[in-house]
């Protein structure tokens, strides 16, 4: 019988960790758990024009990108202009990714209400004397909408609106 010694079992700890570390590297390791309740590219955009003659620096003016992945970016300011990239506010979970699909859908379903546009032209929008307006492309199931939505009366439609809101919040903006 074979004594090991302390430097034997050394290396053999050193060898183990190393080899489980390889087979972690070849098999990659997820950066966030398996979505559940949303399509695998489930994406919006939502701009908030400010009204016409509001200052360049107003904060009504937003822009949010939500990536299929769950990565939240928004700003406001003049960094929340519809051309812009905002920074990363977050990543966010499942559940929380379900519920913007959910207010989206309405969103779209309500869509009909509002002007339709293409993408890129929302680039090119002008403001509203009346008030703000809300810019929202959505990517679900393979299908991309997009639509302006027209304050009335200074007042937001309740689908584009709740989602603005609740993008708000979960970026953190205030």
């Amino acid at each position: 019988m074979t004594m090991t010694t302390r430097a034997d079992r050394t290396l053999l700890a050193m060898l183990l960790s190393a080899a489980l570390g390889l087979c972690a590297l070849c098999t990659g390791c997820a950066t966030s758990a398996p979505r559940v309740g949303t399509p695998d590219d489930f994406s919006l955009d939502l701009a908030v024009l400010p009204p016409a003659g509001a200052s360049r620096n107003s904060d009504v003016a937003q822009h949010y990108i939500l990536h299929a992945d769950g990565t939240l970016r928004a700003a406001r300011g003049p960094a929340g202009a519809p051309d812009a990239y905002p920074g990363q506010a977050r990543r966010l979970s499942s559940a929380q990714m379900t519920e913007l699909l959910n207010l989206a859908r309405q969103a779209m379903t309500q869509a009909a209400q509002a002007q339709s546009i293409e993408p890129m032209q929302w680039l090119h929008e002008e403001p509203l004397e009346t008030g703000p307006a809300i810019l929202l492309w959505v990517r679900d199931s393979g299908e991309e909408q997009s639509a302006r939505f027209n304050s009335e009366g200074g007042q937001l439609p309740a689908p584009a609106e709740r989602i603005r809101r609740r993008l708000q919040e979960l970026a953190l903006l205030r």
